[in-house]
């Protein structure tokens, strides 16, 4: 048809006017035809009462914002209203609370939040005063509100002498006090010493060794003891029932004529007091006089007790009466907010009468074109979508469905040039693109087979690989267990170690199953030889060099005297460097161990110490721990001369002193929040502050602390501390050295 179309046109015809004109229809008829013209055309017939509703109601809208802008701004009078209301509210509320305040910090709180609250009223009077509202209700409230600041200032004042007034009373009940206990405690010694001269002179008077003139003497001094001590006890009941006035007043609350009373009867008291002093010895009143004094002082003056009590009663009163006139302007300040507020409600009504009417005639308005819209919109779906565009895709929809299902013989119908059409088109395409998905499918499912027998065969080698390593590790498991039951054996017998030493602990954790951490406690000729060793590395390597540094220590203790331990320690040097072929230039492995010995002689009496990179620490009783350091260099390594040497610190022993050597798996095991070392001064604090505990007590201290310490950290190498304490002990020096 195109091609007999194109044949009709002639190039004259090409240029002409009515040949442009006539393409272009067709280009529309075209387009209209298609299915993206057809809904073009339905959406401009629905976008047509779209506009008509959105301009009834752009109206109606029109008129709710003249009533809204109405409210608004009647609104914020009603609120700024409100919150003035609420605002004084709490100003007034402020006051009882400053009344029961119990501290200058809680009073000055109080005074700044109520500062805060008076600008912000300032405030929002300040823009009431802006708006259409009668001046007379504002008026009354500013002039409340100035009230309310004064009597709030007076409050401040009357609470701070009422305060002041407080303190003072607290300070002089406290002064008080003191004197009388003072007082009582000479009275009690002088009583008793005048009963004591009673005692004395009454034996006199009886004696028949005495003569009449000594038996005057003593009645007459008896007489006068018997003056003063009866002085006394009125003196002391007085002073007693001062004391018990300003007690009374310092903690009962009572008028102000009350307390003035009772201060006429408490210097009435002190007065009786004064008159009786004639019948003391001038020696004793002028040593209970100055006590006296000093409980007269809380009596009588500004400074008394009576007198503060009367302040603080007077700024209670004060307090109170300004919060009853508070009370008052509460009311005054309610009615004058009730006012405005009546006012702002009024207007909010005609306010919202205006948009209710504006809302109705918007509401039918758009009621109406939504009735049209409605059904030129079933009109459209049922007309053209429903019979035209929903059956077509209802039919390419059950294809699609069909061919997800598996089937493959579906026929698309195709026909057609608009979009549906080109849509069969596609799913067509669909339909020969799962065709030869099928195929491959097929191919795929027999290369998985082949994969699959592929894996299962891996599988099966892969099981008999992981039983081998499995008996593997379990005869090395079983190696390493009967490797530290040997080295345990290289141990020195705990029977041997209590009935050498009465007091002592050893803290010995290998990291894995054998350490590379040692000790020994060697009879050594007459003495006893304690010896602590941290070879290199830790497990099975560190545990094998614990067994050539014991064969080196057994053949050193044959070839050195006993007590050189200094010696001894040169020799095990020598031996190991043989053993591990160090002794040959650029051979053998570069493996050793640090070392520490003490040798305690037959009578207790000395410790001689050498060190190869392990220190010992000694300590008094009484005394903090202090280090005697060993030579920097252990034994063994390849940068250890083959003839080096090793000093020794020989040392008095007292009863009761303390030794300790460690490894450094301890001291440098990580913990703690910032992830540190413990630390080698952490361990010192710890044996130093619980010295006094038996030495099983500290090891178990010294456990807690590495463990609470360790936390969730991994052990970073073998742990061995060993400490002992000497006794004076005749029964264990019979033991140790037989």
């Amino acid at each position: 048809m195109r091609g007999a179309l194109s044949t009709g046109v002639t190039s004259a015809d090409v240029g002409s006017p009515q040949l442009s004109t006539g393409r272009s229809l067709r280009g529309v008829f075209r387009f209209l035809s298609g299915l993206r013209g057809r809904l073009l055309l339905a959406f401009v017939a629905i976008s047509i009462f779209v506009v008509v509703a959105a301009a009834a109601g752009l109206y109606a809208v029109g008129q709710v914002e003249q009533s809204l802008a109405r409210t608004l701004r009647t609104v914020p009078v009603a609120l700024d209203a409100r919150e003035l209301l609420r605002k004084s509210e709490k100003i007034i509320g402020i006051g009882p609370r400053l009344a029961s305040a119990t501290s200058t910090k809680e009073v000055e709180a109080l005074s700044t939040r109520l500062r805060d609250e008076l600008a912000e009223t300032s405030e929002i009077l300040a823009r009431l005063r802006d708006t259409s509202l009668d001046l007379d209700p504002l008026n009354e409230i500013e002039e409340v509100m100035i009230q309310l600041n004064k009597n709030l200032d007076l409050m401040w004042v009357a609470w701070s002498d009422g305060s002041a007034a407080s303190e003072q009373k607290s300070r002089a009940l406290r002064e008080a006090f003191t004197a009388y206990r003072q007082f009582g405690n000479l009275w009690e010694q002088k009583v008793y010493d005048l009963n004591a001269k009673l005692v004395r002179l009454q034996g006199v008077k009886a004696s028949a060794d005495a003569g009449p003139e000594e038996k005057r003497a003593a009645a007459d001094e008896f007489d006068k003891i018997a003056t003063s001590l009866l002085a006394l006890e009125q003196i002391e009941r007085q002073a007693g029932e001062a004391y018990e006035l300003i007690n009374r007043v310092a903690t009962l609350s009572e008028t102000a004529a009350e307390i003035n009373n009772q201060g006429v009867q408490a210097q009435e008291t002190a007065r009786g007091i004064e008159e009786r002093s004639s019948d003391i010895e001038q020696d004793i009143w002028v040593e209970l006089s100055g006590t006296l004094h000093q409980l007269f002082g809380a009596l009588a003056g500004s400074s008394s007790i009576f007198s503060s009590a009367r302040r603080a009663i007077e700024a209670d009163a004060d307090i109170r009466s300004l919060i009853e006139q508070d009370e008052a302007l509460a009311e005054r300040l309610r009615a004058a907010v009730d006012q405005l507020v009546a006012a702002s409600r009024r207007e909010i009504a005609s306010a919202e009468a205006d948009a209710v009417r504006a809302q109705v005639l918007g509401r039918r308005v758009l009621l109406t074109v939504a009735a049209l819209s409605l059904a030129s919109s079933l009109l459209i779906v049922w007309l053209y979508v429903g019979r035209n565009i929903v059956a077509r895709l209802t039919k390419l929809s059950g294809g699609l469905t069909a061919i997800a299902g598996g089937r493959r013989d579906v026929i698309v119908d195709t026909r057609g040039a608009d979009e549906v059409s080109a849509m069969g088109q596609a799913i067509e395409v669909l339909r020969q693109h799962e065709i030869e998905r099928d195929v491959l499918l097929i191919e795929r499912a027999e290369t998985a087979q082949r994969l699959e027998q592929l894996v299962d065969a891996r599988t099966r080698e892969l099981n008999q690989t992981v039983a081998t390593l499995k008996e593997t590790s379990e005869v090395i498991a079983s190696s390493i267990q009967y490797a530290s039951r040997i080295q345990r054996s290289i141990l020195p017998e705990a029977n041997l170690i209590d009935s050498t030493l009465s007091d002592y602990f050893i803290l010995w954790e290998p990291r894995d199953v054998v350490s590379g951490d040692v000790y020994w406690l060697i009879r050594w000729g007459r003495g006893l030889l304690i010896v602590v060793g941290d070879c290199t590395g830790h497990g099975v390597p560190g545990a094998f060099v614990t067994l050539i540094a014991n064969s080196a220590l057994e053949r050193g203790l044959l070839d050195v005297s006993p007590g050189a331990v200094g010696q001894l320690i040169s020799r095990m040097n020598q031996l190991i460097k043989i053993t591990l072929k160090q002794t040959e230039r650029g051979e053998g492995s570069d493996d050793g161990m640090d070392l520490g010995m003490c040798y305690l002689d037959d009578g207790q009496k000395q410790l001689t110490y050498a060190g190869a990179g392990i220190s010992l620490f000694h300590g008094a009783p009484g005394e903090n721990l202090e280090e005697i350091r060993g030579g920097k260099r252990g034994i063994g390594y390849r940068r250890v001369p083959f003839d080096q040497t090793y000093s020794e610190t020989a040392f008095p022993v007292v009863p009761g002193m303390r030794f300790f050597m460690t490894s450094d798996g301890l001291i440098d095991q990580i913990g703690g929040e910032r992830r540190r070392a413990f630390g080698l001064s952490r361990l010192l604090s710890l044996l130093d502050r619980y010295q006094n505990q038996p030495m099983t007590e500290q090891k178990s201290l010294v456990m807690n602390a590495l463990s609470e310490y360790q936390g969730e950290e991994m052990r970073r190498d073998d742990v061995l501390v060993f400490g002992f304490r000497l006794h004076d002990s005749p029964a264990a020096k019979e033991i140790f050295f037989d």
